[in-house]
């Protein structure tokens, strides 16, 4: 079988679409599977692609993408797959995965054909198998914990609107007693900014870190966005405290309050940065709400989706 993945990505859109299809390329792989991937590439030069190429499988992750696109790719692939998780238009696809927590059945059923296969929920959450493998570790090191003494801000691969300046700038007064760590890509458009306040304040800056579930790992909490890194939060037990930074992240945001998973904090980015000092300085206070904030998020994602989507995907398919 051979198939080619086609995911969205950019300063604005940030590198969650292309981490997660990346995630499932190495799944499928896995099965046997011959995968072309492209991101940063036009609708047309798809078609080409498409053209020239004897694909069995489209897979795409792109929020622009509905079903006018998807019915003029079938006179070239077989079958066509979309990831997507707005609930928000139509899609002739024979498979469709959301790992939205809760997600259900009955909001796809006017959406997609009726023999569209759908993969929703959590348990098919893509991760990274690096989270997998600190999984146990992880898990063991949360329960033992008596201080926080490693934050970890991550606000997405890009942070188009910076809200790691805000937030770092409202924890300065924490930095004595511990140590932040700032993740971003050098495709951040306000890197040099968030390079200054973590100057400033004393954080540690890491661009472009090529083993961030080790850093995530060994990090006491995460501070970040509702988005696809919430899955790699969850799969290693690492209580956080979450904002809403688009609006494809309110459905997840709502799943991780609900669940008790992490510390939802609601607002835009001056709101949540007018709140988070506080919030970091409740759940360093009370060690029982640390500890089930982490039983919970290990219990909402295994971190072994990727591998169920994959073997339903070939199992589907053959």
């Amino acid at each position: 079988m051979r198939a080619f993945i086609w995911a969205s990505s950019g300063p604005k859109i940030g590198g969650g679409h292309v981490s997660r299809c990346r995630v499932l390329k190495s799944a499928l792989e896995l099965f046997g599977c011959d995968v072309d991937f492209g991101s940063l590439i036009t609708v047309d030069s798809v078609i080409d692609l498409l053209k020239q190429n004897s694909y069995d499988f489209l897979i795409i992750d792109d929020y622009s993408i509905d079903h006018v696109f998807e019915q003029q790719c079938r006179q070239w692939v077989k079958y066509i797959v979309c990831i997507d998780d707005l609930v928000n238009r139509r899609h002739d696809c024979d498979l469709l995965l959301d790992s939205t927590p809760g997600q259900t059945y009955v909001k796809y059923q006017s959406l997609v054909p009726h023999s569209c296969k759908l993969l929703l929920g959590s348990q098919y959450a893509l991760v990274a198998s690096e989270f997998i493998k600190y999984r146990p570790r992880s898990l063991e090191y949360r329960q033992s914990i008596d201080t926080i003494e490693k934050i970890i801000v991550s606000f997405g691969a890009t942070d188009p609107d910076d809200w790691s300046s805000s937030c770092l700038e409202a924890l300065a007064p924490i930095v004595p007693q511990a140590k932040i760590h700032v993740a971003l890509t050098d495709m951040a458009p306000h890197l040099n900014h968030v390079r200054k306040v973590c100057d400033s304040i004393g954080a540690t800056l890491h661009i472009n870190n090529e083993n961030i579930a080790c850093l995530m790992a060994e990090a006491d909490l995460a501070i970040g966005a509702c988005g696809g890194s919430s899955w790699e939060r969850c799969c290693l037990g690492l209580p956080s405290i979450v904002g809403i930074i688009a609006p494809n992240q309110t459905y997840n945001a709502k799943a991780l309050s609900e669940h008790q998973s992490a510390i939802v904090l609601s607002g835009n980015r001056i709101e949540f940065s007018s709140k988070i000092f506080d919030a970091v300085s409740h759940i360093r206070l009370n060690h029982e709400l640390y500890k089930k904030l982490s039983v919970n998020a290990a219990n909402l994602c295994d971190g072994n989706g990727a591998r169920r989507v994959a073997k339903l995907f070939m199992d589907h398919f053959k």
